[in-house]
Order: C-alpha cells, then structure tokens, then sequence
C-alpha cells in the first residue's frame, strides 16, 4: 500500500493533479477535517514535497455532496481554493449522481489543456 511521502514519488510524473476533498468530513458533527481544512493540508503537503506540485494544472472536487451540510462545505471549499488562486472547486454525489457530468467535462478539458501544453 502507498502513503504519504512514497505516494507523493508518484505524483512528481503527473502533469496534472485531481485533488478529491470530502465535504462531509468535520460536517454536523462528523470526524475529519473540515474541506477547506483538507485543501490547505494537501497544498501543503504536496509543497513539502516538491515547491512546483501545487502549481500543476489542477482540478479540486469535493465528493459526497448529497449529505447534509455538505453544500455549505463546498461553498467553504470554493473561498479557500479563490484564496490559494485555485480554480473553483466542483461538487459531486456519485449516490445522486449530482455534478458527475461536470467533473467528468472538467477532467477532459484539464487533460485536453495538458496535452497541448
């Protein structure tokens, strides 16, 4: 199984980077981080690792969208991520199926983007 710092080896070859935060964590009461807590911890991470990771084309979703409190999570999620000069993150539910369509256009574009840099 790989964690951490070994996983992070891997990353240093993505031209681009999908980070996936849980909206429902730290949420009404519910264990974890909250979102915008999990963002600053994974830019911060990937920083410590290599200073050029967290300039890397990338996109931030926030899954489990359906679950109450989770909403307000995103909108927490989406004035973190303006104040790291990130794009706005996207929400999806794969239990609704709620914004699975725009992170699946979004992923395109971003690997579209990649590939003609």
């Amino acid at each position: 199984m790989l964690q951490g710092h070994s996983f992070l080896r891997h990353v240093e070859r993505c031209a681009a980077l999908l980070l996936v935060i849980d909206l429902a964590a730290g949420a009404q009461g519910r264990p974890g981080a909250r979102a915008a807590a999990q963002l600053r911890t994974l830019l911060a991470e990937l920083a410590a690792y290599d200073a050029s990771l967290p300039s890397r084309p990338l996109l931030v979703v926030g899954t489990k969208l359906d679950l109450p409190g989770a909403a307000r999570a995103l909108a927490g999620l989406r004035r973190s991520a303006a104040a790291a000069a990130l794009p706005p993150p996207l929400g999806l539910s794969s239990v609704t199926g709620a914004g699975v369509e725009d992170v699946r256009a979004a992923l395109l574009r971003l690997a579209q983007s990649v590939q003609q840099a």
